[in-house]
């Protein structure tokens, strides 16, 4: 068996334009289910960043694309 050496070059910081972040870790854009039934748009809550630390809100760009309830949907006519 062989082993691999970590790299640990993930857990290092990175400067990224005038943010310094004290590791390479992220994640993709991720939804709350918190968009209210009746309009489907993001809400005062999600504007305010709510209870947690995600950068970007995500949201569908269809109706057909959203299959979940309480998903924001950024939409046109």
């Amino acid at each position: 068996m062989t082993v691999q050496k970590f790299d640990d070059s993930l857990l290092q910081p990175w400067r990224m334009g005038p943010l310094e972040l004290k590791h390479r870790v992220v994640i993709a854009p991720l939804t709350r289910f918190r968009a209210k039934q009746d309009t489907l748009a993001p809400n005062q809550l999600m504007a305010r960043d709510g209870n947690c630390k995600n950068w970007v809100q995500a949201t569908f760009v269809s109706n057909e694309a959203g299959g979940f309830p309480g998903t924001a949907r950024c939409l046109t006519e």
